[in-house]
């Protein structure tokens, strides 16, 4: 069906709408969502599965229309699969009178709301188009006076909006009412939590109104979910400082919540228990991975949602399962099963269970945690704790221990993981709160010990949207944090109080948690394209479970040959590549280079953070008047040219048009491995992945992206920068982890690129001696190996180190050891004749190789090193759109 369309006398209407879930191949939320406009009245991502609670099943839909021009008019959203009206049911509106009646008098309605039901007694004077008005409320006994502002009518439809204020947020309530000539249907929607309708009475004159508990009009609907996505969110908007609105992931990649065909979808099923702390028979979503087996044992989140929701209107209508296939499906999650509970523990379970508590609503006082009611606080607490986990880990094959078990939620939900997640840290390891509402308890009653938090705490994530009126209650845990030194995650993006973050924050924080050897991240410090995880890191780490832990070794005596044998002195030519722009693709930067020569030509990959897509067009015709809403993500680009003169004018061509190269992939290495006579591809997408290929210069040659590690193999939180080096019986894999460690994986030359063993620390520093760009060298002519390390403090540049055996300990080299005396940096760098100094930095780079194999030969006669560098006055801000070039430096020789 697109369109429905029916003749009628002009008058106002009641319109009934049958459905019913009978297509073949639905089965759960999600797969039949449409939109449809009724008469003007919008009703968008309807799922019918969700309104109907399953398959075989039928929901109406009730909505009162006004026709002016003789026909009744439905449409559909154009080009979607299966949108389909069963019945239709056509009736005027009882005592609907023609034109608009005024709405000066005295009205009564009942409102069921989150706080209960709310009885409204709204005394309103019309002047024109002007409406003055106040009202008498009485919930369960308490009253109390509103006056309301913006109030106006228009035609047949009166507004106005009644303020709370909560925690320093003020939350608008907006009443929206068709006006007939005795009632006016209202919706009041209270922010972005949720809203109910109501039809108020006109009170006749000399009526009396309403006093408290005289009569309890019944509301018109009550399981409204409202909607989630108004920009701006509600309350009033908070100036974030630069280094508070950071966001600490990149934009997820396109696509990651649609449904993919190739993809096996997880179950989702309700599921009942007995709940012992409200007294009656409660269910719940519960969502199992694809092939979910009882010989497996899983680990557990607990994912809570909004007060405008219940267990089926929220999460799972908008795409988390889906979300959780495709992480699935990539091998980017540990499975896990995930519990969607209904966060409102009452004695009132219709449809799911109501929206909020009867008693301690907005603006009661008291615990924050009671802001909608007992059932919204301690109730839900004592219903999750000792009746839903225990259930779950008596009926699924689980693991029982708060390592295993995570616990997040979104605005209420947000408030509600915090509150019981910081309070039970012997119950959970793993803490989130998305875009976190009022209910949220103070910072200090969050996490009155912060040294137990340090310790007992894997993982804690705080987010939400730059354009949320609710940010506030984040930020203000998020400064208790960092006051406090308790290791976190702050994530800020470009986003209201919206699934578009909500969904965002489930996709950053399923990547995180359930890690075997994950330690907790921290806030503060330098920021790096080290993952689409955290972007603010620093202090203290917990020691992974990785193996022994070498010494620390003092710098041992520089015995090297040819040019490494004494203090390095490197001259620097000027830009040699920049980013480079086309209709689709905005770059930012250009870095984390790997160069080889091939086919006569200098052959480069590279990192670029850049903007793809219709966004480009706007970031690149700024005066075009469509905004840019991208905030950009690491990708790769390719270059050749025959000699260096000829690299500034060497076209950039972007991986992200590859296939299976979208998203965020980054820092590459390339290498011929002679074994098999193949190129490899390696670069990071968090975990290490390849590609391979037998024209390494033509970029859309390489087969499609492979991990190298299976996905129950342990890491390290952040590893990075990987590259691959062979001694002629194996091949290994070093990487850093941001954390001061340098790692090693290795696998036999028969194996590769398979069998990687557990990672463990080869040397140990600190994140200002051991950072990132880690490159490992056979040094021709010597019984030695070197590893190059960018080093941190007190800005970046290169530190070198020196083995016998790749699987040997590493000392650093006396000399290049220092800022002041490094293997490179800007204290041992000039520029040739002519070049302008450019960078004050020598960052993420790599050294040319003498040839092109897997044994990485450095000759240490002639050393090139192509080096990412910025300068001084660039160096600032958003770490993605820092504007990193690629230079070349030449170790100078003797007499020169």
């Amino acid at each position: 069906m697109d369109s429905f369309s029916w003749p009628l006398p002009n008058g106002k209407y009641v319109v009934k709408l049958h459905f019913a879930e009978t297509f073949e191949g639905i089965y759960g939320p999600g797969e039949r969502v449409f939109s449809f406009n009724v008469q003007g009245r919008e009703f968008k991502d309807f799922d019918v599965w969700v309104k109907a609670g399953g398959p075989l099943r039928a929901y109406i839909e009730t909505v009162p229309v006004e026709v002016t021009d003789g026909k009744l008019r439905i449409t559909f959203t154009p080009k979607v699969e299966n949108p389909q009206i069963c019945a239709i049911e056509i009736a005027p509106l009882a005592g609907a009178p023609t034109g608009a009646p005024g709405v000066t008098g005295t009205w009564k309605a009942g409102f069921d709301t989150q706080r209960g039901l709310q009885q409204y007694t709204f005394r309103l004077q019309q002047d024109g188009t002007r409406v003055t008005g106040k009202a008498s409320v009485d919930t369960d006994g308490q009253q109390r006076e509103v006056e309301f502002k913006e109030r106006k009518v228009d035609g047949d439809t009166v507004t106005f909006v009644e303020t709370l204020v909560i925690q320093d947020s003020e939350i608008p309530i907006t009443f929206t009412g068709k006006i007939g000539s005795d009632e006016i249907q209202f919706t009041r929607q209270v922010g972005n939590f949720g809203s109910s309708e109501a039809t108020a009475k006109r009170v006749a004159p000399g009526e009396p109104a309403p006093s408290a508990g005289t009569e309890r009009p019944t509301p018109a609907r009550s399981d409204a979910a409202g909607p989630r996505g108004a920009r701006g969110g509600f309350g009033a908007p908070i100036t974030l400082s630069p280094e508070d609105n950071k966001p600490a992931f990149p934009p997820p990649p396109e696509g990651f919540d649609k449904r993919r065909d190739a993809v096996a979808p997880g179950k989702l099923e309700r599921v009942y228990y007995d709940s012992k702390t409200v007294g009656v028979k409660r269910w719940m979503q519960v969502y199992t991975p694809p092939g979910y087996s009882p010989d497996r044992k899983y680990s557990v989140l607990y994912l809570l949602h909004g007060i405008g929701g219940n267990e089926n209107e929220e999460w799972t209508r908008n795409g988390a399962a889906v979300v959780l296939d495709n992480l699935n499906a990539d091998h980017k999650i540990e499975p896990m099963l995930v519990v969607f509970p209904n966060g409102n523990a009452t004695t009132n379970t219709a449809a799911g269970g109501p929206r909020g508590g009867r008693r301690g609503g907005f603006g009661a006082g008291g615990d924050p945690a009671e802001i909608s009611g007992p059932g919204w606080g301690r109730d839900f607490e004592a219903d999750l704790i000792q009746d839903i986990i225990p259930y779950i880990e008596s009926h699924y094959s689980v693991r029982a221990d708060r390592e295993h078990r995570a616990l997040a939620g979104l605005s209420m939900g947000g408030g509600q993981a915090l509150n019981y997640g910081l309070a039970n840290l012997n119950t959970f390891a793993w803490v989130a709160g998305f875009s976190s509402a009022p209910n949220t308890r103070a910072p200090e009653q969050l996490l009155p010990d912060p040294e137990q938090a340090r310790q007992q705490l894997r993982l804690l994530y705080v987010s939400c949207g730059n354009r949320d009126g609710l940010i506030r209650n984040s930020l203000r845990v998020h400064a208790y944090l960092k006051e406090k030194d308790v290791p976190h995650v702050w994530h800020v993006d470009d986003h209201a109080h919206d699934f578009d973050h909500w969904r965002a924050g489930l996709y950053n924080f399923a990547q995180l948690i359930f890690k075997t050897a994950s330690t907790a991240p921290e806030q503060a410090g330098a920021t790096s394209n080290a993952t689409p995880g955290a972007a603010r890191r620093g202090g203290p780490r917990g020691a992974p479970d990785l193996g022994p832990l070498p010494d620390i070794h003092a710098p041992v005596p520089n015995t090297l040959p040819g040019l490494l044998g004494k203090p390095l002195q490197w001259k620097s030519t000027g830009v040699l590549v920049s980013p480079q722009h086309d209709p689709t693709h905005f770059l930012y930067s250009v870095k984390d280079p790997t160069i080889f020569r091939y086919q006569d030509r200098w052959q480069i990959y590279a990192t670029a953070f850049m903007v793809s897509g219709p966004a480009a067009a706007a970031l690149l015709n700024p005066g075009s008047g469509e905004p840019a809403t991208a905030r950009g993500g690491w990708s790769m680009v390719h270059l050749s040219f025959a000699d260096w003169k000829d690299a500034p004018n060497a076209r950039l061509f972007y991986m992200d048009t590859v296939p299976g190269f979208g998203g965020y992939k980054c820092a590459p290495e390339v290498f011929y491995f002679t074994p098999q006579r193949k190129w490899y591809f390696i670069f990071q997408t968090q975990r290490p992945a390849y590609g391979t290929s037998e024209t390494p210069e033509d970029p859309r040659s390489w087969t499609a992206p492979q991990p190298f590690f299976p996905p129950d193999l342990p890491t390290p939180r952040l590893p990075i920068d990987y590259h691959c080096i062979g001694d002629g019986e194996h091949m290994y894999l070093f990487f850093t982890g941001d954390d001061g460690n340098f790692y090693r994986s290795r696998t036999s030359y028969a194996e590769f690129p398979q069998g990687f063993s557990r990672p463990v620390v080869a040397m140990r520093g600190t994140r200002n001696t051991v950072f990132e760009g880690s490159y490992t060298y056979k040094i021709k002519g010597a019984d030695k190996y070197l590893t190059c390390v960018e080093a941190l403090s007190p800005t970046r540049y290169y530190r070198a180190y020196v083995a016998d055996t790749l699987d040997g300990e590493w000392y650093p080299v006396e000399g290049f050891d220092t800022f002041e005396r490094p293997f490179a940096g800007i204290k041992n760098v000039t520029f040739d004749e002519g070049v302008e100094p450019w960078t004050g930095q020598i960052s993420h780079g790599e050294m040319v190789r003498e040839g092109n194999d897997e044994r990485m030969i450095l000759d240490p006669q002639n050393l090139l090193f192509l080096y990412q560098g910025i300068s001084d006055a660039d160096n600032h801000g958003d770490y993605g759109r820092l504007p990193y070039r690629l230079g070349l430096l030449r170790a100078v020789k003797a007499g020169e």
